[in-house]
């Protein structure tokens, strides 16, 4: 059986590494920490399971310099102690154009290049971005292919109290019209603050349309928040919230969609839950929500709102289970396995 590294153990690495076992590969989720993968592969190497491919994918830097000028001579350190020991590297490019976290801009630059000039193979996590992804990065059609994500399984189980606050407001939205009720769950940045406009904008076009906004809101100011707590069809909560299949129960629909070229999670998350998905018209991910009839695409800042209550009325949850039988962790993690020697 082959041994692979991959970079980071949070829920897409261990999906993935659950699959993979099937194809015959041991994948083995590794801290982010660099140095800490650095003395991994030694320790490996030394006593003589030396792992057949190491899978790099965040590249996100620290706020100090001095961290982030650490961080880069490991990695350049890793590269070359695999280069020499015959380790294959590969890299799951997240988001073509950019970095979640990129502080010092240069050096993620230099970084990337890097992991270009480095890795034998470059997978994107879907496949409608692998010609872009090839063009904007520069890297040949035969070093390039794709991966994905999959199903993900709903919390269950005890309510917490942001949950049952949760459930409350979708409670009370139901008792006092006839609503729908989207939700715009995850971590407010720049690149997803077109679809959180639109998902307010779209409780301000249309009495019908609530609107749950979860997750870390740091982005936003006091003001901004307080305006936005004010409104009557729109509950903020500024916290991590579980997205609990009895609170899912009581959704219509999810909001988002990112401004670069990436594949959101929250995609999964409504396929999961057999919820439409609203994105905003003008992101990349409008064009995956299209082609396989999973939701809508309208304007941030003018929505349609009809649109998007005859979504609703008319959702066929078959949409998502054909998605997600297209998409799978089983069919990425077979696609990462072909990628390995």
């Amino acid at each position: 059986m082959k041994t692979v590294f991959i970079q980071e153990s949070d829920i897409k690495s261990m999906n993935w590494s659950r699959s993979l076992f099937k194809y015959g590969v041991n994948s083995v989720p590794i801290s982010k920490d660099r140095t800490v993968l650095l003395f991994t592969v030694l320790w490996y190497w030394i006593t003589g399971h030396t792992p057949q491919a190491l899978i790099f994918r965040y590249l996100n830097d620290y706020e100090s310099l001095f961290k982030t000028l650490v961080q880069l001579t490991l990695e350049v350190v890793i590269v070359y102690f695999c280069k020499i020991t015959g380790i294959e590297m590969l890299w799951i490019c997240h988001n073509i154009k950019a970095s979640s976290v990129k502080n010092h801009k240069r050096i993620v630059q230099y970084r990337k290049r890097l992991m270009l000039r480095s890795c034998e193979k470059v997978l994107f996590t879907h496949k409608c971005f692998v010609e872009v992804g090839c063009r904007n990065l520069r890297i040949d059609r035969n070093r390039a292919d794709w991966t994905c994500f999959g199903k993900l399984d709903m919390a269950s189980g005890r309510l917490d109290q942001n949950v049952i606050r949760a459930l409350s407001f979708t409670r009370t939205v139901y008792d006092s019209r006839s609503a729908c009720i989207g939700i715009w769950p995850g971590h407010l940045e720049e690149k997803n603050l077109t679809s959180f406009r639109l998902a307010i904008n779209l409780s301000k076009c249309e009495r019908r349309i609530a609107i749950l906004v979860v997750g870390d809101l740091d982005y936003l100011d006091k003001s901004t928040k307080r305006r936005i707590s004010s409104m009557t069809n729109v509950l903020l909560i500024d916290d991590f919230v579980n997205l609990h299949d009895r609170l899912l129960e009581n959704v219509d629909f999810f909001v988002k969609g990112t401004n670069d070229l990436s594949i959101p999670l929250t995609l999964f998350h409504a396929m999961s839950a057999e919820k439409p998905l609203v994105v905003p018209s003008s992101s990349y991910l409008s064009k995956i929500v299209n082609s396989y009839n999973i939701g809508a695409s309208t304007s941030a800042s003018d929505p349609e709102c009809k649109k998007v209550l005859n979504l609703v009325r008319n959702w066929d949850a078959s949409n998502s289970k054909n998605f997600l039988e297209t998409y799978s962790w089983e069919v990425g993690a077979k696609k990462i396995s072909e990628c390995v020697g």
